[in-house]
Order: structure tokens, then C-alpha cells, then sequence
């Protein structure tokens, strides 16, 4: 089993214990930055066609 495997040394572990510990503290912060636009991005997209509707079908004579 001589793959092409990445050596596993206390640098590499002391690595991705710092980027494993980065998605810990980003993970909240990028949470509250990315879940309000995505809110945003699923409201617009089913508000879009409804808006649509109503500006469809809402009597044009007032």
C-alpha cells in the first residue's frame, strides 16, 4: 500500500488542528453573514413570481 498519502507529522496534525479549529470560530460568524442573504435569495425567489402574479392580475383601471 504505497500510495500517493500525505505524511502524517505533529506540524501537518498541529495544522489541522488550527484549520479544524477555524470552521469552529467562522462557522457562527459566517453563518449569520451567508444565512440572511440566502433568506434573502429564497424570500426574492418565491416572492418573484408571486409579484408577478398580482402585477398580472391585479385590475389595471384604478
Amino acid at each position: 500500500m504505497t500510495g500517493p498519502r500525505t505524511p502524517v507529522t505533529p506540524g501537518a496534525r498541529r495544522a489541522n488542528a488550527s484549520t479544524a479549529g477555524t470552521p469552529v470560530l467562522l462557522g457562527p460568524v459566517l453563518g449569520l453573514l451567508v444565512h440572511p442573504a440566502f433568506r434573502l435569495l429564497a424570500a426574492g425567489t418565491a416572492a418573484g413570481p408571486v409579484l408577478v402574479l398580482c402585477a398580472v392580475t391585479a385590475p389595471r383601471g384604478r
